[in-house]
């Protein structure tokens, strides 16, 4: 028994050792690991971005994609939005929906703070604020 806990704790360490806390102003925060997993704070599997960029809700569905130049796609290959190198994010009629910042601020068009994700690459942070929402 004390075998299993001990086992138990250091994986729990391990994870969050290699994981990055994201801020959703509007519900729990969540942890991404440099895996791609997303998990709640209790550790439920909310998604998963794949290493090779297919982005998976949490019963292993693809949900949609990240090209190499920034383009969120949908599970059909369809253009959802875009995500600039200066962190702008666009839907997939160029309107601007949001910005993920250097500091790690997730904001709306408007410039307010939403949430937070530092750590996190700015198409990731993007894919879980403005496609793929967990929240």
């Amino acid at each position: 028994m004390n075998k299993a806990i001990i086992i138990f704790t250091l994986l729990i360490a391990s994870i969050a050792l290699h994981a990055q806390t994201i801020e959703f102003s509007k519900s729990t925060p969540a942890v991404i690991a440099n895996d791609g997993v997303l998990r709640s704070t209790t550790y439920v599997a909310l998604g998963y971005i794949m290493a090779d960029n297919s982005i998976q809700n949490g019963t292993h569905s693809i949900v949609g994609y990240i090209t190499n130049d920034g383009t969120i796609q949908n599970a059909d290959h369809l253009a959802a939005g875009f995500v600039l190198p200066d962190g702008t994010v666009q839907d997939n009629k160029l309107n601007i929906i949001g910005y993920v910042r250097n500091s790690g601020n997730i904001e709306d068009a408007s410039g307010n703070i939403i949430g937070k994700a530092p750590g996190i690459s700015k198409t990731w942070a993007a894919v879980c604020f403005f496609f793929y929402k967990v929240s």
